[in-house]
């Protein structure tokens, strides 16, 4: 493998380790081997470090920097014309870069493609009950890729189910922000390349306890800002200013309503602070929302009790 036409695959992982090993071997094991496999351990305080160096790929360890500097991090290592970026939970399918670098050989000016996601347990087995997910996350688009970002707040598929092309990466200025990074990185390489599907599943992408618990302040932060960034480009295309604005409602009232949940939930236990610290993300974020989002909630709060 070339680093002219092959991909380099980059792991970020924070306490992770116990599921590090299977996220390498899935990338070692590729019927189309990477160019380079990168593990960037951020500030980890478990057997990270341990786990990466029992096998053949690069360790770089740093100081927390947070998903997207872990990424940005491993990016600087990477040889491959094209970079995917594998969380440390996630497994690829064996034949997942072969299938995506096929995909990506039909268009050389295609800036991402994405393949399928098969969703998992914390042991591997398939998660096969949740008929939206299959709709989501197992269907090539049928409409423009940016416009569907901007209207949905989806960044298409989860990192580890995308090849990006390295020149688009660093064309667009890699990972910028913390929170909704996927996203952020999608609208912006999507509205300056063409996207392509490989129509295969090409990642295991696992369900489990620690990432089922949801920062929604973060995630309406995150989900926020990135639309926002959107504005100016938007003001120059009017055409898209119904799909920006339709994104950005369900953003706000996405992460609003569970946020809001999650204020009720931190007065019931008497945590004011974080509370407190909740009502101004939503002031802040969602302020159309944020008085119905919260009248409604305090008024079940209150209601007596029949």
């Amino acid at each position: 493998m070339t680093s002219a036409d092959g991909a380099s695959v980059v792991i970020p992982c924070h306490n992770y380790g116990r599921f590090l090993a299977r996220a390498i071997e899935s990338a070692l094991a590729q019927s189309r081997p990477a160019v380079d496999i990168t593990v960037v351990d951020d500030g980890s305080t478990d057997d990270t470090a341990d786990v990466a160096g029992r096998y053949d790929v690069t360790l770089v360890r740093q100081r927390q920097l947070g998903v997207s500097g872990a990424c940005n991090t491993g990016f600087a290592e990477a040889r491959g014309a094209y970079a995917l970026f594998l969380d440390a939970d996630d497994e690829l399918e064996r034949d997942a870069l072969e299938n995506l670098l096929a995909r990506a050989a039909t268009d050389p000016e295609a800036g991402m493609v994405y393949g399928h996601q098969q969703f998992v347990d914390e042991s591997g087995a398939p998660i096969v009950h949740r008929p939206d997910w299959e709709r989501l996350y197992k269907t090539c688009l049928d409409q423009d890729p940016y416009r569907y970002a901007l209207r949905t707040g989806h960044p298409i598929r989860a990192p580890g189910a995308t090849l990006y092309r390295s020149a688009a990466v660093r064309a667009v200025g890699g990972y910028q922000l913390e929170r909704a990074q996927d996203l952020d990185l999608t609208f912006r390489i999507a509205r300056a390349f063409p996207v392509l599907c490989a129509d295969v599943v090409v990642l295991r992408s696992r369900i489990h306890g620690a990432n089922q618990i949801y920062q929604y302040a973060g995630g309406l932060t995150g989900a926020v800002v990135a639309h926002r960034r959107q504005r100016a480009y938007v003001r120059e295309h009017p055409e898209l200013e119904a799909d920006y604005r339709t994104g950005l409602r369900v953003a706000q009232r996405y992460w609003g309503s569970r946020l809001a949940d999650q204020v009720v939930q931190q007065v019931r236990a008497g945590d004011w602070a974080s509370a407190a610290k909740g009502l101004r993300s939503l002031v802040r974020y969602a302020p159309a929302e944020a008085p119905r989002l919260v009248v409604r909630r305090v008024r079940r709060l209150v209601k007596p009790a029949r």
